[in-house]
């Protein structure tokens, strides 16, 4: 009958729209800046877009596309930031809550841009357990931070020159069983006072905070600190531990 009918359609209108609705209502991810102002009131530095190549080096790749554009803006940010250190090296640390928000890609273009502005920049890949910023160079992981650390080398030793001026690079090198205490050693705090004294900017690729508390600890050592949220990837409530630790001064 025409009642029943219309009873299908109402129906079949009105429960997708529910499904729709409770499925966004449930969804905790981080999906557009209203729910990133939500979600915390640690200041913004900036919005990357997407990235649809296969290499991490955006900036390098396309000086002038919207992504290096970007990193432009936030190191405008940063200069802003940092006025009061204006005269110092500057220590920045970039991580994130889980693997996969683009922690890495970050470190690299924060590096890359930087070094664009004639600033001796030194990108570490200080994420011990997974080894991975040399590849998108094309340098090698056999000597790096971890040799240092173990006393099987000296700084100058680990410090690689990528084809790019004014940036070199650190890889994590080989694998450790105890990567937290290394970080942690007498030795890494010396490497970033050195550090400070050959570059102008360096640059902290760390574990990502929700699986090891590598990155807190090495907050010590940086200057300013940047938590890297992926939208329609982060969650809401992975949120917590560094929104705690910013309000209590922690980071």
């Amino acid at each position: 009958s025409s009642q029943n009918y219309g009873i299908g359609v109402f129906l079949g209108i009105i429960i997708p729209l529910l499904i729709l609705v409770l499925s966004d209502f449930l969804d905790s991810r981080i999906k557009n800046k209203s729910d990133l102002d939500k979600a915390t009131k640690i200041p913004l530095a900036g919005i990357i877009g997407h990235n649809d190549k296969t290499s991490n080096l955006a900036v390098f790749s396309n000086q002038k596309s919207s992504v290096a554009e970007s990193f432009r803006s936030i190191r405008a940010g940063l200069d802003f930031f940092t006025a009061s250190k204006k005269n110092e090296s500057r220590v920045f640390l970039v991580t994130s809550s889980i693997s996969g928000e683009g922690k890495t890609f970050c470190s690299i273009n924060l590096a890359s841009i930087l070094s664009l502005g004639g600033k001796k920049t030194v990108l570490i890949g200080v994420d011990l357990r997974k080894p991975k910023i040399y590849m998108d160079f094309d340098l090698t992981n056999q000597v790096g931070l971890t040799n240092y650390l173990i006393g099987e080398v000296e700084s100058n030793e680990i410090i690689q020159n990528t084809s790019y001026d004014s940036l070199d690079m650190i890889s994590a090198g080989p694998v450790p069983p105890n990567p937290s205490e290394l970080i942690l050693s007498d030795r890494f705090q010396d490497l970033i006072q050195d550090l400070r004294e050959q570059y102008d900017f360096i640059v902290l690729d760390t574990p990502p905070i929700g699986v090891v508390a590598d990155a807190f600890e090495l907050m010590k050592f940086s200057d300013w600190n940047l938590y890297v949220v992926r939208y329609s990837f982060t969650r809401k409530p992975l949120m917590n531990y560094v929104n705690d630790s910013y309000k209590n001064g922690s980071v």
